[in-house]
């Protein structure tokens, strides 16, 4: 079995389409364009390699397969909103390294630190400011940067 990806943000749209069987009223519930719908739509059904949904001038209607597997992708949808949430906890907990250097550090040092920070862990977040070496001095040494 060949491996799909799919992209997670669409299906939402897809419960929707599939609720409101109209693709006006799925833009207008999720605040984008009809022509975003229809194209995200589009995006999963040639991912998948099937029609979810038929569609006429007058009336979208859900297929066979649509009917299916609505069910699967609300399940789909449940889980990576949990996960999501999950992440989002964790990133709050995250610890916070304060840094503070010259711009001209940041493409030549601090970015392939943070790289490498990065991959080694990716239970921290970083806060970095941009000023001059004796603001940045002074800030360390009244604790609110860390280095």
């Amino acid at each position: 079995m060949e491996l799909i990806v799919l992209n997670m943000e669409y299906v939402a749209e897809v419960l929707m389409l599939a609720e409101t069987l109209s693709y006006t009223e799925t833009a207008r519930r999720l605040h984008v364009s009809h022509s975003v719908v229809s194209r995200h739509i589009d995006a999963i059904e040639r991912t998948l390699g099937v029609r979810l949904f038929d569609r006429t001038t007058r009336k979208v209607e859900l297929t066979d397969v649509g009917q299916a597997i609505v069910s699967d992708f609300a399940a789909m949808q449940t889980h990576y909103e949990h996960a999501l949430t999950v992440l989002d906890r964790f990133a709050k907990d995250a610890p916070t390294i304060r840094l503070s250097c010259p711009d001209f550090w940041i493409p030549c040092y601090i970015e392939p630190l943070l790289t490498f920070l990065f991959e080694k862990t990716s239970h921290i977040s970083v806060k970095l400011e941009s000023n001059s070496p004796i603001i940045g001095l002074s800030a360390v040494e009244e604790g609110t940067c860390d280095l």
